[in-house]
């Protein structure tokens, strides 16, 4: 397959989840109950707070055994069959669902949807709390058309009690969101964040600085789906509201680090006039310490070398360097070997599949690809066959999920893996790559030893000056959908490159 051959006429979307990783929620419904009863209930308040202290502590098991004496204690008192009945089940089933229990939690989840429809009727304003729940339980067992219904039936219950803009329908719109990512419909995510905002505006209005962590969610959610334009615009939006309420020069980074992510998925190098700002209100601020300016610094730094700018790059690691000093300890964690930055461009995610699926390198090494002219909706030809989501797998390097597969048996995908020796100069290239040890299938080896000559790494440092490593080991694991996890920024950037050029292959397919 040739390069100029991926050309789509409609950039899907890709399948990052971008809300929170756990499915479960937690046990909020007796808080908004009122989390005490009255004295003469001594034994009712011990239970209750052991399983508060339990679930605390994400000891599950316990908390089920607490949670299940509070049901029977509740169940031989005057709440039975009240709010307090139906918080105490929604709890037992939160921590049932925690433990794997799917069938005792959901029985436990549906008792206390009956007892508040017997007690308030179907449109309760306490049912959608318990019905996002029990869509969480489908959308953990996978069966998403179950968890959309009930995640769908809380979201009308809302606007049936308090309105079609009511702020209380975000949990819903976000969970609706999450199964329709699940379930390849894009557009019918897009739809639904785009929603999520405009729920927001009506109650707040656009230039509210109350909009600011819904402009940059909504922003985000732009830049992960490709929908680049759109997400300038709105982080561009963000820093006009913090300008005009005077909200400080601080608000600005998170806007600021948007810009330069998109900068980066798009290719372009190297986000330097939004990460310098970045750097110039951290060096500016009093408040800020020591931590952050180096930070900022060697963010500004990595960008221009994960671009092939090795004399930009230079200036600002040597600047770190002066800033810390060569007796500080972050010396030698910062600059004391190579540090991994990733892909710098779109086409070396194909090129390393292609290398190994082909054995030679392409003729071309331009990938055209085309976002979508009107951004204001996703829209999906009916001749563009659907992608596999676009996830990615293994570490450290970042994989195509997809592709790893076509290389190797799926279901021994976890057991392999695949170490590496090689070399990185003092312009963060990969050099002199050999096969140590692998058990892996041998185009699943040559997957990772490809990749790896495509990827940038931090140099390492000695007196500022950056040098050439010899002798580096690396050993390559494969995790299936693996999650975005607790990353720093530049390796936050660098799957979401990865999960585009993911998606861009597999449309190519």
């Amino acid at each position: 397959m040739h390069p100029a051959e991926l050309r789509p006429g409609k950039l899907l979307i890709t399948f990052l989840i971008l809300l929170s990783s756990s499915s479960y929620f937690t046990a909020t419904f007796a808080d908004q109950q009122g989390n005490s009863f009255s004295s003469g209930d001594d034994e009712i308040n011990h239970a209750m707070n052991d399983f508060h202290q339990a679930w605390d502590q994400e000891d599950f098991t316990t908390a089920v055994t607490g949670a299940q004496r509070l049901v029977g204690l509740i169940e031989q008192s005057r709440y039975r069959q009240s709010k307090y009945h139906v918080a105490a089940l929604h709890n037992l089933a939160n921590a049932q669902q925690a433990l794997g229990w799917f069938r005792k939690s959901e029985k436990n989840y549906k008792l206390s949807i009956e007892i508040i429809e017997r007690n308030q009727g179907s449109y309760a304003a306490d049912l959608p709390v318990v019905l996002n729940s029990l869509g969480s339980l489908y959308y953990d067992s996978a069966d998403f058309d179950l968890a959309k219904d009930m995640f769908s039936r809380a979201q009308h219950i809302s606007h049936r009690t308090d309105g079609v803009y009511t702020l209380k329908q975000l949990n819903s719109v976000d969970w609706i969101t999450r199964t329709n990512l699940k379930t390849s419909r894009s557009r019918d995510a897009d739809r639904q964040q785009r929603f999520y905002y405009i729920v927001n505006v009506q109650n707040y209005g656009e230039d509210d600085p109350r909009m600011l962590p819904i402009m940059q969610k909504m922003a985000d959610w732009f830049r992960r789906t490709g929908q680049f334009k759109s997400a300038v615009k709105l982080y561009k939006k963000a820093l006009a509201v913090i300008t005009k309420n005077d909200l400080g020069e601080n608000e600005k980074l998170k806007p600021l680090r948007g810009i330069s992510s998109v900068a980066y998925l798009e290719d372009k190098c190297c986000g330097e006039k939004p990460l310098g700002e970045v750097l110039q209100i951290i060096t500016r601020d009093p408040a800020s310490d020591h931590a952050d300016e180096l930070d900022a610094l060697v963010h500004l730094a990595d960008m221009h070398m994960i671009r092939k700018k090795r004399g930009k790059a230079e200036h600002y690691y040597q600047r770190a360097w002066d800033r810390m000093g060569s007796e500080n300890p972050l010396v030698s964690e910062v600059f004391g070997s190579p540090e991994l930055l990733g892909v710098g461009r779109l086409e070396d995610i194909y090129n390393a599949y292609y290398q190994t699926v082909e054995g030679r390198r392409p003729q071309s090494n331009v990938i055209v690809y085309r976002l979508p002219r009107d951004e204001s909706t996703i829209s999906l030809a009916s001749s563009v066959p659907k992608a596999p989501p676009a996830s990615i797998i293994g570490e450290p390097l970042s994989l195509c999920h997809s592709r790893a597969l076509e290389l190797a048996h799926a279901d021994d995908l976890e057991e392999y893996f695949v170490d590496v020796r090689f070399s990185v100069n003092s312009s963060g290239r990969v050099s002199n790559v050999s096969l140590v040890d692998s058990n892996a299938p041998k185009r699943l080896q040559r997957y990772v030893t490809n990749t790896l000559r495509f990827s940038r790494y931090r140099p390492t440092l000695v007196d500022g000056k950056v040098v050439d490593t010899d002798n580096i080991k690396l050993r390559q694991t494969f995790l299936k959908d693996h999650a975005m996890g607790n990353l720093n920024r530049i390796s936050a950037d660098v799957r979401e490159k990865v999960a585009l050029g993911c998606q861009l292959l597999a449309m190519a397919s």
